[in-house]
């Protein structure tokens, strides 16, 4: 190590080959090594040599065209570069210690959608201070260095590089590192599609290797997803409806947030976690609940897009190729209110492609909102039953039949902020299990206090519509695990290929019921009677839509009897394809 000014006090030698290349690096000595080791730290692909490779040509180019700016300049740039790269290194090592996973674009997906409210509930559950153990506190310690290196003007000397073995060494070295670089970032970056861009990751290099590299290939790839709404706005203006008849005047469908059916007493859980819906169950309203439904993913952006879809998976082409079903219901004449606890209009919403629309957000695009819905609330709440105010607001003429739903926060984590403190039940002494310790068994006890408030909501609308002639349909986006016998942990895993579906398959079993009011059951008693027969179908909820088309009366050339829940033609040998791809009932039996 060397004083800048000592550097520059040296006397001028002749130049040659070796000196024009080590020149950027002479002049950006400090951010060359320090991004070239947080690089190599962070790199965790599996084909290192390559990501070396191309980490040093990565980390080299930009030296270059820093050395190409003014002084001034080049040092305002330096801070900025450094800034982000530390920042997103820090992250990306925090992801890689709590989750095992580095950064990914599902969790920048996460990022985009979440709320400020969410974040600041992830932060106080997870940033903890042991992860400055971790490689997140190396991270900090390697930018405190650099900070004091910069603050005293040090640099490192490159005479080494300067021997003519080594300067020789270093050139091949960069021009092969500089070569499988521009070969991957054209691959991947040029890429049209999704599917191009998978191409590209299978026959790529090493481009995924760092922290920064991560990010910039989660937006593009988000980025490609954010253009399928193109293709719904198509989808939707080409809707053709046969006939309507308006069977059931008011459909409710209520989505439920992370909810765990192995934790509610309709399921056989042995705590009363939801003594409403099971005196539902038991009484005189006769609550038909299902006893095999499953998700078809277990993140809320893609269980979205899914059941919105008139596409059920494994049918030919994309979710995007197709109508979603309010829109569907808005042109046969129903007054659609979506009511959403996460995603009320004009939140979470800029007009540019940096927005991904994915799963929440397409729900709030200006153009997608107004063919699917005549009313939307927006504003959040902290609490799911304050939302059933906002039903109040809603106005319709002419006594037009409705199709209301409401989506809830439900159980989602953080679960102790999901239930007001004067309804909690549950607590440690309510957990006798020695495998755990304090702290999850207060987990177990929140997530079950969260489940007792969500029964209370989901009482407080049924009773909303007992003396209409409505009929009520719950479900929950997923599952989640909360220390089951399989599973020892609380949350999901979110990246498809750690989830071994014999292990996690709580993240995919929902709860599932079907509620008629009492003039419901006695108008439509036919769907009332098939609701019970249907029980134990087989059901992934992908093929929503053709139920709630079937209960409208709708007919359409997407309706399918086969995928129709309480239809006598439901199809319960279909393969239920979870992840896309993933057989649910052939792997829970391997």
């Amino acid at each position: 190590m060397e004083k800048e000014e000592d550097k520059l006090s040296t006397p001028k030698e002749k130049c040659n080959f070796a000196d024009y290349l080590l020149k950027p690096i002479e002049v950006n000595s400090l951010f060359f090594v320090f991004m070239l080791l947080v690089g190599v730290i962070m790199n965790v692909s599996h084909r290192n040599p390559f990501g070396y490779l191309e980490l040093l040509a990565d980390v080299y180019v930009v030296s270059l065209l820093l050395s190409l700016c003014p002084k001034i300049l080049r040092r305002g740039l330096q801070i900025i570069l450094c800034s982000i790269t530390y920042s997103i290194a820090f992250i990306d090592a925090c992801c890689k210690t709590l989750f095992g996973t580095p950064i990914t674009p599902t969790m920048l997906l996460l990022a985009q959608e979440t709320t400020g409210r969410e974040s600041t509930e992830f932060f106080l559950q997870y940033i903890k201070p042991e992860l400055l153990f971790s490689t997140a506190g190396v991270i900090l310690l390697i930018a405190l260095f650099h900070i004091v290196m910069a603050v005293r003007k040090q640099t490192f000397r490159s005479s080494f590089f300067k021997q003519p073995i080594i300067a020789s060494t270093l050139t091949v070295t960069l021009l092969v590192g500089i070569t499988l670089s521009v070969y991957d970032k054209t691959q991947l970056y040029t890429a049209r599609n999704l599917s191009e861009l998978e191409v590209a990751v299978v026959n790529g290099f090493a481009h995924i290797y760092h922290p920064v590299e991560r990010v910039a290939y989660g937006l593009y790839s988000n980025h490609l997803i954010a253009k399928q709404v193109d293709g719904v706005i198509k989808a939707n203006r080409e809707i053709k409806i046969d006939s309507c008849a308006m069977t059931s005047p008011i459909i409710v469908l209520v989505v439920g947030e992370s909810a765990n059916r192995h934790h509610s007493q309709l399921y056989g859980y042995p705590l009363p976690t939801t003594p409403r819906q099971f005196a539902l169950k038991n009484g005189k309203d006769s609550l038909a609940v299902f006893t095999d439904v499953v998700s078809p993913w277990n993140l809320t952006s893609r269980v979205f897009k899914q059941i919105f879809s008139l596409q059920s998976v494994g049918e030919k082409g994309d979710w995007s190729d197709y109508a979603l079903f309010p829109a569907v219901f808005k042109k046969a004449g129903y007054h659609v209110s979506f009511l959403s606890n996460q995603f009320p209009y004009g939140i979470n919403y800029t007009p540019d492609w940096t927005n991904n629309l994915m799963g929440g957000f397409f729900l709030n695009h200006p153009q997608l909102n107004k063919q699917m819905f005549d009313y939307r609330n927006t504003e959040i709440h902290s609490f799911d039953d304050e939302l059933l105010n906002d039903y109040k607001h809603i106005n319709v003429k002419d006594k037009k039949p409705q199709l209301i739903i409401f989506h809830l926060l439900g159980q989602h984590f953080q679960y102790t902020m999901r239930c007001k403190d004067e309804m909690k039940k549950f607590g440690i002494k309510d957990y006798p299990r020695r495998d755990l310790t304090d702290d999850e068994k207060q987990t177990i006890a929140d997530y079950d206090n969260a489940t007792l408030y969500n029964d209370i909501v989901l009482s407080k609308i049924v009773e909303l519509f007992r003396k209409k002639d409505a009929i009520v349909i719950y479900l929950s986006d997923h599952g989640e695990d909360c220390y089951g016998k399989d599973a020892q942990m609380a949350g999901r895993q979110t990246e498809t290929e750690q989830i071994d579906i014999k292990k996690y398959h709580e993240e995919f079993e929902i709860p599932f019921w079907i509620w008629c009011s009492p003039a419901y059951k006695q108008k439509h008693h036919k769907i009332f009677m098939e609701t019970l027969k249907a029980q134990n179908n087989k059901f992934m909820t992908d093929d929503l839509p053709h139920l709630l088309f079937y209960l409208a009366g709708i007919k359409t050339k997407d309706y399918q009897r086969e995928r129709n829940l309480i239809s006598p033609h439901f199809n319960n040998a279909r393969h239920r394809l979870v992840l896309q791809n993933i057989d649910y009932d052939q792997a829970l039996m391997r």
